[in-house]
């Protein structure tokens, strides 16, 4: 008898605690993790990541098994909403340690772009059983209502989420062809210093400046080539003629 009691605690305490620790994650997740840098090394966010991911699949097994196996329809249901909006937070796992987007490498942005639209896909899902569960429970207004700012949230939601992975991998593929734009304290001929070489010696300020005007062109044309690649947002639209960017019916700008 004091063994079945014992176990109906045990099992009471860890669901209390699974409770707890899903209604305390969000805050860990976007508060604390994702903003220590230092978490974001090779080895420790993939640990993390994975624990964080093995605790959501716990918490939320021990609070929805019994309602899962049993043979109740509407308790499935809700078990299965339940699920549906808890998955988001295992999915973020993969943002420990990202911070803000522009502390951020470019892969690792991809993966925020697409860790946030799977998540925008389960959160609408997740409501909308939701909803069909309350509406058989003959909670029509408030199950309503929240139908309603689904079908409003949701599709604005997954195009939003869209078109950051779109313009991400387009900003990707407009960068991946052209080499950075180096800035040089010397432009190529000049020695480095200014005190040395032959830099005082007379007739070679010809060579000199002519080198400097062959940098500098290649400069201008470069950052012609970079400005229309970034209105187009295409290497492949890109161009200058003659130091001169290329213009594509409208004003250059």
């Amino acid at each position: 008898m004091e063994t079945n009691e014992t176990n109906i605690m045990q099992k009471a305490r860890i669901r209390r605690l699974s409770e707890i620790f899903l209604r305390i994650i969000p805050f860990l997740t976007f508060f604390v993790f994702a903003w220590i840098r230092a978490l974001r090394t090779f080895g420790v966010w993939q640990t993390l990541a994975g624990l964080q991911i093995a605790a959501v699949v716990f918490a939320a097994w021990k609070l929805g098994a019994s309602a899962i196996r049993g043979e109740a329809e509407d308790r499935r249901r809700l078990a299965l909403s339940g699920a549906l909006l808890v998955a988001p937070w295992a999915v973020f796992a993969f943002l420990i340690g990202m911070g803000p987007p522009w502390w951020a490498s470019e892969a690792e942005n991809r993966m925020r772009f697409e860790a946030l639209l799977i998540a925008r896909i389960l959160i609408p899902g997740g409501f909308v059983v939701l909803w069909a569960t309350l509406s058989e429970a003959d909670e029509l207004f408030y199950s309503l209502l929240g139908f309603a700012a689904t079908m409003l949230a949701g599709p604005l939601m997954l195009i939003f989420g869209t078109f950051q992975l779109t313009f991400d991998a387009l900003l990707a593929h407009a960068s991946s062809g052209q080499p950075r734009l180096a800035v040089a304290a010397e432009p190529p001929g000049e020695p480095r210093g200014g005190f040395g070489g032959h830099s005082h010696l007379p007739g070679n300020s010809g060579v000199r400046r002519g080198a400097t005007e062959d940098w500098l062109a290649g400069t201008r044309n470069e950052s012609c080539v970079r400005r229309d690649q970034l209105v187009c947002g295409s290497v492949r639209y890109g161009g200058c003629r003659g130091g001169h960017p290329v213009s594509f019916g409208g004003p250059s700008l």
